[in-house]
C-alpha cells in the first residue's frame, strides 16, 4: 500500500491496508444490488428542500482517477452554477490525500463565497 501511494500519510496507509483485509459480504452485495442508479447527488440537489442552499463541488481530475467524469459536469454546472465547480487538476478521487494544499484552497474559496 505504501509503495502504491507514496504521498499518503501513515494513518491512511494503515486504514486502507486494514480495510482491504475485511469484507462484509452482505454489505458488499447490498451496495452492488440495492443502491440503484448513481447520479452523484444530482437528484438530491433537485429536491425542493435543497433550494437556496449554496452547493460547491470539489472534484478530482477524471484523467487522474477522479470519479465524476467531464460528461456529467454540464448537469452539475446547471444545478449549482459553473463557478461552484472546482476541479483539482492532476488529483485523483481523494484529492485531500494527495493534493492537500489545493483541496484546502478550494474549500476556503467555497467558504469565502458562501
Amino acid at each position: 500500500m505504501r509503495a502504491a501511494n507514496p504521498d499518503w500519510g501513515e494513518g491512511d496507509v494503515r486504514a486502507k491496508a486494514e480495510a482491504l483485509t475485511q469484507l462484509d459480504e452482505d454489505a458488499a452485495r447490498s451496495v452492488l444490488l440495492d443502491n440503484g442508479d448513481w447520479d452523484g447527488g444530482l437528484a438530491d440537489l433537485a429536491d425542493p428542500a435543497a433550494a437556496g442552499t449554496p452547493v460547491w463541488l470539489v472534484r478530482g481530475d477524471p484523467a487522474a482517477g477522479g470519479y465524476l467524469p467531464d460528461a456529467v459536469m454540464p448537469a452539475y454546472a446547471a444545478r449549482v452554477g459553473a463557478d461552484h465547480v472546482i476541479t483539482i487538476r492532476g488529483a485523483p478521487h481523494s484529492p485531500q490525500r494527495t493534493h492537500p494544499i489545493e483541496t484546502t484552497a478550494a474549500i476556503l474559496r467555497a467558504l469565502g463565497d458562501a
